[in-house]
């Protein structure tokens, strides 16, 4: 039996984009799909909130999401619940949260009690942000701080400057150096244990023959006295990390992050003299982000792997959103009903409202597919204007009563979106011969 901790359900009740909603989750890969705007990342928000019980803009009001989720109609009362499926000595049991909206005090009611999952929960916002919640950092008390007579943080949650310049607590103390200052660090003092394993990270999260390398580190001013790690480029040439692309740049925080996380977590129990927590929840918003389509095919297998280079005893959780038919059609070869899900919302016009539901994975085989299909729902996996004129050309050919002079007019207007020799320009000039022997047609 799989011992490990899960968020398995999610219901709200006038809160987010809907009246209602449920959701729910299995114990591997929850893939989450639908339109902008129908929530999400409101789901994503929600489920760090009930694993963590404090909201990322509470813990660092620079966060740019995150943000505390209100009633939908404040006259009415709004809940939130979460079935947690979680461990104990005797088996597998469900403990239930049921949180309601206080009005008067504007927050949630929340009973001071053992969070629900003890294991490590990670939330990578799409902006570059990441929120933490560590167990053992960010839960009751222990030596550390009881010798300085406070409590411990109720979680990290940092922006993107300060994944990669790093962030100090408001009496001056390092929480994190940051991607800069950490990373040239690993390679100009020789360490090669979290050098080994960031590389390792790297290689992982990289298309096959394109990984990501640190290539050393250098100077890029004259003014700026630090030092900042180089990596290879597409065009051969060592490149500062910090002209990285945006897609270089969203992989390498994304793999500094789980490498700092779990070098504070193993560090920490040392100290304690604590037992190292394998359990992890990983949120991510948009798991494409800034990735070109080569990234977007190995992106989510790279995730689930790279936990395994840092603890091969890690059982990973992960809830993702995605737009992206590339990463559906990655998860064909490895999804698996019996503990993976995919949830798709769409807009129900009659309820006026999103709608949430729970979909059996059928391979497409092609993006073209993944495009059409349930998942994105878009009738023509062309432009815009290319779907337009395909129903003009259906119209025109099928209606009896269309003259010559709609025929040539749907034609010039195919000929603006397709090439000459299109196999749908091809199919529409044959049914023009027909329709008008005698007629010539233009090349």
């Amino acid at each position: 039996m799989d011992n490990s901790d899960m968020l398995s359900y999610l219901e709200f009740k006038n809160v987010g984009p809907a009246k209602s909603m449920k959701i729910d989750f299995k114990r591997r890969i929850n893939v989450i799909t639908g339109d902008n705007g129908l929530g999400k990342t409101f789901i994503l928000d929600a489920a760090w909130w009930m694993l963590t019980r404090v909201w990322p803009t509470e813990l660092n009001a620079k966060a740019a999401s995150g943000h505390m989720l209100r009633p939908q109609n404040p006259s009415k009362p709004a809940t939130i619940k979460a079935t947690f499926d979680t461990r104990n000595k005797k088996g597998t049991t469900y403990e239930r949260s049921y949180n309601k909206f206080n009005r008067k005090q504007q927050a949630w009611k929340i009973e001071r009690a053992k969070p629900p999952i003890p294991g490590i929960i990670i939330y990578a916002q799409v902006d570059g942000g990441f929120s933490i919640w560590d167990p053992v950092r960010n839960y009751g008390t222990n030596a550390i701080y009881e010798k300085q007579g406070k409590e411990p943080p109720r979680g990290y949650v940092f922006t993107p400057y300060e994944v990669w310049n790093g962030v100090s607590a408001a009496d001056g103390t390092k929480i994190c150096k940051g991607i800069y200052e950490d990373i040239a660090s690993w390679y100009t003092t020789q360490d090669s244990a979290k050098r080994d394993q960031f590389s390792a990270i790297l290689e992982k999260l990289s298309p096959i023959d394109d990984p990501i390398k640190v290539t050393g580190t250098t100077r890029i001013s004259v003014d700026d006295a630090r030092s900042f790690p180089t990596i290879t480029s597409n065009y051969g040439k060592d490149v500062p990390i910090i002209f990285a692309s945006s897609a270089i740049k969203r992989i390498i925080a994304l793999a500094y992050t789980l490498l700092w996380n779990w070098g504070e977590h193993s560090l920490i129990c040392d100290l304690l003299g604590q037992k190292k927590e394998h359990n992890i929840i990983f949120l991510i918003d948009e798991v494409e982000c800034h990735l070109h389509p080569k990234w977007q095919r190995t992106i989510v297998n790279g995730i689930l792997e790279i936990m395994k280079v840092l603890d091969p005893d890690a059982k990973v959780q992960l809830i993702m959103t995605t737009h992206s038919p590339l990463v559906m059609a990655s998860l064909e070869s490895k999804f698996d009903s019996k503990q993976d899900t995919w949830n798709d919302i769409d807009y129900d016009k009659d309820q006026n409202q999103p709608v949430v539901t729970l979909r059996e994975f059928e391979k497409q085989g092609t993006v073209n597919n993944w495009l059409q299909s349930d998942a994105f729902d878009i009738a023509d996996a062309a432009s815009v204007e290319h779907e337009r004129v395909r129903q003009m050309c259906s119209d025109v050919t099928t209606n009896p009563k269309s003259t010559k002079e709609d025929w040539d007019r749907c034609r010039a207007q195919l000929l603006d979106v397709v090439s000459g020799i299109d196999p749908l320009i091809r199919r529409f000039d044959a049914a023009y011969s027909r329709r008008f022997p005698n007629a010539t047609l233009d090349a």
